[in-house]
């Protein structure tokens, strides 16, 4: 017997080979449908894939053999990777190098054999598809031919497979980096938005703390922008999760308007949102694509616009029972599309022009992520637009209304009579509609002069007004503010009025003084009805309900520990908690955490999953390790996670944590999480009432604004400092 010598690239050959990874892997049926073939064509018995590596021939797909290998020394397919073309053995017996080889003198007793190489793109051959007989044999010049043929099928399996598999890693490799980037990204938004709740609770002029308010309401939008970003992987994939949830598209609309108030605001821009009423609001659907998307076309909406109005309006278009399709529109006065752009509109990395980038910014993700999202929903997406003519973007939605709609309004009918100073023709007709829908008595005027007849009018017949919106706009267009007139005027001096005011037109704090409330433009239907409610005087049963859940409890002798390695984190979660805990310490990693635990007890844990030395995960683990003595009772461990990634939270329950919550942490998250896990019963509770602020201010939700906590001077200070300290 003849044993082949080695090919003379072999150390590439075997290079080539690891890199498909296909050794000692599982059958599967393309490999063994292709052998299949190869022995029906070539009329033998037996067909292999074979593949050489050091010390043996690996059979990947075996037809008529029931065997996975042999040694290298007596293969025939060690010989066969020496030349190009089919290497065939008409009669092993006759043949010098195999007529005492045991594959010829025993089983399978091989006479005939026939193997096309299985050769690279780079021009490596791996090893062979053959075909085997018992019998002497020789193929036809088209047996060989398609033999041929087979074997590089084989080969661009081999291919497709690494291919696949590259592309498996590769998209691991992204989750990775996604999920490091969440981390990393979402832990100085958090430092900033906790700081800026912090001052929110500090005592502010109605003009700061419009501004925190708006701050704040960025940095919410900023971080509803990370979590877009690091979706994208998931939309494109088709994984895209859906919520199905009730939720007030009012409301929703309302956090629109109070997250784009200040862009518009900054370019003199009326953003109207909504145009008008929407009756009845409240929906089935996933409340935060439908902002994503809105957030969106709004945000392009102001970036292409620098002067006019930008309105978004929502309504049915058609309906059926509960079931309803909702158009939303975003309709802008700005520089408007031509056909050609509008085709590329929706292509990802797209923008109208080339200078479109260089002048307002942008990457050309939005319109795709939008499109996907909305056909993810079961919905249509599309623009119309003229040049110079402003654009109209729409998109349409299967919806459900809910069965048991909520109240538009808990005031009474006639509770209330309102008069409207507003110099825009848009707003005037959304307002006296809202009003109406809240069962509020309510007239609109244009001119100042005529709303003052109207008013005293009204007082003379012992019909007097409530309240009185003021447009800001037209506050300042008279010599005499209209508030003066009315505050001078013996006949209406009682008369309580409510500025709808601009963001970032901020005057003195005297100003301010004479309105009872303040509410800002783009006016939020939602924050201008809690207004007005709150300065009727009228005590309603929403209000109630509110009032008894506003008792916040304050655990006495709680000890919490706070695990996380950022250390504005640590002092803005330890500021959040000691509103209620007496006893707040703080660890930097997992380990000291475990020595922290080893000295005292603590009745709660929120353990940062992302740190150095020893990480969340495994520091839990440990904890419950250790807790498994019978001496050993079990501390509550939540996880404090930035990472907005799918399967975290599977992840830190799986390593044994109760709960998780997500970063940027929230005052009220807090709040819920401590009322779940230390039992007042068993710990003792105070309990204290926080005050609201006296200015109507904007808001996503007013009952989030009650809950804000007192803020520390000092603490704000220091952690306001640190955040700027640590952004790149």
């Amino acid at each position: 017997m003849k044993t082949a010598s080695l090919p003379d690239d072999e150390k590439q050959r075997l290079d080539a080979l690891y890199d498909y990874d296909i050794l000692d892997t599982e059958a599967e049926k393309v490999f063994d449908d292709l052998t299949q073939l190869a022995s029906e064509i070539c009329g033998t018995p037996i067909a292999l894939i074979s593949l050489i590596d050091p010390n043996r021939q690996w059979f990947k797909s075996a037809v008529g053999l029931d065997a996975s290998e042999t040694s290298r020394d007596i293969a025939f397919c060690s010989h066969a990777i020496l030349q190009r073309q089919v290497f065939e053995i008409p009669d092993a017996t006759q043949d010098d190098r195999f007529f005492d080889n045991p594959l010829v003198t025993g089983d399978p007793n091989i006479r005939f054999y026939a193997g096309a190489q299985l050769v690279t793109p780079d021009g490596y051959a791996l090893g062979t598809l053959c075909a085997i007989s018992d019998q002497p044999k020789t193929l036809t010049e088209q047996q060989r031919n398609a033999l041929e043929i087979l074997s590089r099928e084989v080969v661009s399996q081999l291919e497709l497979r690494k291919k696949v598999r590259q592309l498996e890693e590769a998209s691991q490799h992204k989750t990775d980096f996604l999920s490091n980037m969440s981390h990393e990204v979402r832990n100085p938004i958090n430092g900033i938005l906790g700081t800026l709740l912090l001052l929110q609770d500090t005592p502010l002029s109605p003009g700061q703390a419009n501004l925190v308010n708006l701050s704040i309401k960025s940095s919410e939008s900023l971080l509803a922008i990370v979590n877009n970003v690091l979706d994208l992987s998931k939309i494109e994939a088709g994984m895209i999760e859906l919520e199905s949830t009730e939720f007030d598209l009012l409301s929703l609309l309302g956090d629109i308007a109070a997250s784009h108030a200040v862009r518009a605001d900054e370019k003199s821009l009326e953003l109207i949102c909504p145009d008008c009423y929407l009756e009845p609001s409240w929906v089935t659907g996933d409340p935060l694509r439908i902002r994503q998307i809105l957030n969106n076309l709004v945000g392009n909406a102001i970036k292409f616009t620098d002067q006019g109005q930008i309105h978004v309006s929502v309504f049915p278009e058609t309906q059926s029972n509960n079931q309803v399709s909702m158009r939303f529109e975003v309709r802008d006065s700005g520089i408007g599309l031509t056909e050609e752009q509008i085709d590329k509109l929706f292509n990802r990395y797209a923008q109208a022009e080339c200078s479109t980038s260089r002048k307002h910014g942008g990457t050309g993700l939005g319109l795709v992520i939008s499109k996907q999202l909305v056909e993810a929903m079961g919905g249509e997406i599309g623009v119309e637009s003229m040049p110079g003519e402003g654009t109209t973007f729409w998109f349409t939605l299967p919806m459900q209304y809910c069965s048991v709609q909520r109240s538009a309004s808990a005031l009474p009918a006639g509770a209330l009579k309102v008069l409207v100073l507003h110099g825009s023709s848009c707003y005037r007709p959304l307002l006296s509609e809202a009003l109406t829908a809240w069962r509020i008595d309510n007239v609109v005027f244009e001119r100042p002069e005529d709303a003052i007849l109207e008013l005293h009018k009204a007082a003379q017949t012992k019909q007097p007004y409530d309240l009185v919106l003021v447009d800001e706009s037209l506050e300042l267009s008279e010599p005499l503010h209209f508030t003066e007139q009315v505050t001078q005027d013996s006949l209406l001096g009682d008369l309580k009025c409510i500025l709808l005011s601009h963001p970032l037109r901020l005057k003195e704090q005297t100003f301010y003084n004479q309105y009872a409330g303040i509410v800002h433009h783009p006016i939020v239907l939602p924050e201008l009805y809690r207004c007005l409610v709150r300065l009727s005087g009228v005590e309603t049963s929403e209000e109630k309900t509110q009032t008894r859940g506003e008792g916040l409890a304050k655990i006495i002798d709680a000890r919490v520990l706070v695990v996380d390695d950022n250390e504005t984190n640590q002092i803005v979660a330890k500021g959040l908690l000691e509103k209620y805990v007496h006893h707040v310490e703080v660890a930097s990693h997992g380990r000291e955490a475990l020595v922290k635990l080893h000295h005292r007890s603590f009745d709660l844990i929120l353990m940062d999953c992302q740190m150095p030395v020893m990480d969340g995960l495994e520091a839990t683990r440990q904890i419950r390790q250790i807790q498994e003595a019978p001496d050993k009772s079990s501390v509550p461990i939540v996880a404090l996670s930035a990472n907005a990634m799918k399967g975290e939270a599977e992840r830190c329950r799986a390593a044994g944590m109760d709960d998780y919550l997500t970063k940027p942490l929230s005052p009220k998250a807090i709040e819920e999480c401590l009322l779940r896990w230390l039992s007042s019963e068993e710990k003792g509770v105070v309990q204290t009432t926080l005050g609201t602020p006296s200015i109507a201010t904007q808001a996503f939700d007013s009952i989030a604004l009650n809950s804000r906590l007192i803020g520390d001077h000092d603490l704000v200070e220091i952690t306001l400092t640190m955040t700027i300290d640590e952004l790149p």
